[in-house]
């Protein structure tokens, strides 16, 4: 005879209590389990909370930085553009630097900037110690169309230069 078994009065084996107790056995190991997965993880929380760092800086620009650096910059930015066989070619050379910062990109606004329908990267590469870019646009997708240029890491030079074809 096993010890948890329930025995009637005529010596058998109740076999509902014996499956209640394997139930039994069964739940207490998942709520150990649960337990130990829970304080696992309450302990993997706390030590990436204790252990990490967090660095934030904001940066704000006020329309009259933008209005005083498109001022004092984009005459330093040279944007021709010229018809090709129905298409316009626009080539854009631009310093590599503006008090010292480092030029970091320059991405092409097709509409308003506040909120653009379409939002372009341009690729870059250094020629004579400038930047240059170039790009080539069907001659019926002729919009408002902006090149905005940015210097230095963070809180940076935004310059917006706006794209008029000939």
């Amino acid at each position: 005879m096993l010890g948890f078994d329930k025995h009637d009065e005529h010596g058998t084996i109740d076999k509902n209590e014996h499956r209640l107790g394997r139930k039994t056995r069964n739940l207490r190991t998942i709520k150990l389990l649960y337990f130990r997965s829970n304080m696992l993880m309450k302990w993997v929380l706390f030590c990436l909370f204790l252990c990490g760092t967090a660095e934030a800086t904001t940066c704000i620009a006020t329309d009259e930085d933008f209005f005083l650096w498109n001022q004092k910059y984009q005459s330093l930015i040279d944007v021709k553009s010229r018809m090709s066989d129905g298409d316009y070619v626009v080539e854009v050379i631009a310093p590599s630097s503006l008090d010292d910062r480092e030029f970091e990109n320059v991405v092409l606004i097709f509409g308003n900037s506040e909120s653009p329908f379409l939002f372009v990267p341009l690729q870059t590469y250094d020629e004579d110690g400038k930047k240059v870019t170039w790009y080539t646009v069907a001659g019926e997708m002729v919009r408002n169309q902006t090149l905005e240029f940015s210097y230095g890491e963070g809180c940076g030079i935004s310059v917006s230069v706006p794209v008029i074809f000939n």
